[in-house]
């Protein structure tokens, strides 16, 4: 960096010059005895971001943001943002009534950063059933006896509740109950009966006798 300046006598003139610098902190100018400083601040930090709904994607408006002890709050689109802040490593906490409060740590670099957060909507007890172990008895009936059908019914969620089943189209668990197609016994192919030769071989005999009487009286 250099300056050549040309005068006449009794002549003056301003000379600057043009300097950057490179670390937040304060410098000391000097030229020929004479003295002056200035002091150079870091470029600033500045936060802007968005908060949504973790399962619908959503903006959620009017959430509260902090960062280390600042507050905002998010307007209709679910936006915010802090400026004017140092670089560095900072906690970051969202709180909405109806959603699980999120605390990140986050890095601010000097200049512009960006940070989008989902918020978890807070669990709600709900009922939840399982149906298990069914059962029919007896297996085999009349037609026009009655079959009894059972079944286990527990409730796995964290809250009381009611459930519906049965045959009813506007129930919870519907019980479907069909015929199937009904095969009578199969008959053998070869059906042999077995015959009583007894009364045959004793007709044979009254034949035979008739017979031989019959030839005596000629």
């Amino acid at each position: 960096m250099k300056q050549e300046v040309s005068l006449s006598p009794g002549q003056s003139q301003p000379v600057s010059f043009k300097v950057s610098p490179t670390s937040p902190t304060t410098y000391q100018v000097s030229l020929d005895g004479l003295s002056d400083s200035f002091v150079a601040s870091a470029v600033p930090a500045h936060l802007q971001g968005t908060v949504r709904d973790s399962e619908t994607g959503d903006r959620i408006q009017n959430a509260l943001v902090e960062l280390n002890g600042d507050f905002a709050h998010t307007n209709q689109w679910g936006e915010f943002s802090f400026t004017d802040k140092e670089s560095g490593t900072y906690t970051l906490t969202i709180s909405k009534d109806n959603y699980d409060t999120k605390q990140v740590d986050i890095f601010l670099q000097e200049g512009n950063n960006y940070e989008e957060i989902l918020l978890v909507p807070e669990h709600v007890a709900v009922p939840e059933f399982q149906i298990s172990n069914l059962t029919v008895s007896p297996d085999e009936v009349h037609v026009g006896e009655q079959v009894t059908i059972g079944v286990d019914v527990e409730n796995v969620g964290d809250a009381a509740g009611t459930v519906t089943l049965g045959t009813d189209p506007d129930v919870d668990f519907q019980l479907s109950i069909t015929p199937g197609t009904w095969s009578p016994a199969l008959v053998p192919a070869i059906y042999r009966p077995v015959l009583d030769i007894g009364p045959v071989i004793s007709l044979m005999m009254v034949v035979m006798m008739m017979t031989m009487a019959t030839r005596m009286m000629k």
